[in-house]
């Protein structure tokens, strides 16, 4: 029985982290060739050997790079690797991030605020200028995450809010621009995932990270934080032939937090 990824060549940003690997596992288990990207190298090669250990995909169909998204040169590097080694692109999961400190407006250092746009716009921007161009010639699918934040508000997180903003707006024009290659863009927007991520930004706050999660779950119509296969799992999805149809279009996976705070 073919599986849905069965030989395409899929690419992955932020890998080493909590939805990135989630991804990266569940298109491993599906027969995907995995172009994988983050900045944490330890990372990638501890989640390039739960690969092997846990999946069937081959060792010529991993390849782990390190790069800064932010910067054109690697971002041009793991691109032009990524087709070397795989061949043209089916699939981008347009990932990285970074969350930045929690912290007014008027306490944010502007070096916090450009590096979190660095991350989190200009290398979702650069991913796609660069990636664009070696697309598989009959399209493909490319998946930017965004975020809740990204549609509302977030006190003490106003470089994430932007940036998380941001990107809607990039995927919105690149659909338009790729639509007619057959390369439909959409965004994925996750409320509260059981991550790294998630537990940094708890850290920050007075509540404490126990006193936060109990707080957050509270607003949560489904009452508990997102699994990063919750997340994995719409991912892999808009990457299918099933959503042949979505474009242009946002994705929550949020248990209803936007509906019960919007």
């Amino acid at each position: 029985m073919s599986s849905r990824f069965d030989g395409k060549h899929c690419l992955v940003t932020g890998a080493a982290g909590g939805i990135g690997s989630s991804v990266a596992k569940q298109l491993a288990n599906e027969g995907a060739k995995l172009t994988l990207v983050d900045l944490d190298m330890p990372a990638l090669e501890n989640l390039g050997e739960a690969l092997r250990a846990e999946t069937s995909i081959s060792e010529s169909h991993i390849l782990l790079k390190a790069a800064d998204v932010s910067k054109v040169s690697e971002v041009s590097a793991y691109i032009d690797a990524s087709v070397e080694n795989h061949g043209p692109i089916d699939c981008f999961h347009n990932n990285a991030a970074i969350e930045g400190p929690v912290s007014f407006i008027e306490e944010h250092s502007v070096e916090d605020f450009d590096r979190v746009v660095a991350v989190n716009i200009r290398g979702v921007w650069l991913g796609l200028k660069f990636a664009i161009p070696h697309f598989a010639s009959k399209g493909g699918s490319i998946v930017i995450t965004s975020s809740v934040a990204g549609t509302i508000g977030s006190p003490g997180q106003s470089a994430y809010v932007t940036s998380k903003t941001a990107v809607i707006g990039i995927m919105r024009t690149a659909c338009l621009e790729l639509a007619e290659r057959n390369i439909r863009v959409n965004t994925v927007h996750p409320g509260m995932v059981d991550t790294g991520m998630a537990r940094r930004i708890a850290q920050q706050t007075e509540l404490g990270e126990d006193g936060f999660v109990d707080w957050v779950t509270a607003t949560i119509p489904l009452r508990r934080y997102a699994t990063p296969n919750d997340v994995s799992s719409m991912v892999c999805y808009l990457f299918s032939d099933e959503a042949s149809y979505c474009n242009g279009s946002e994705f929550f996976v949020d248990g209803g937090i936007r509906v019960g705070n919007g």
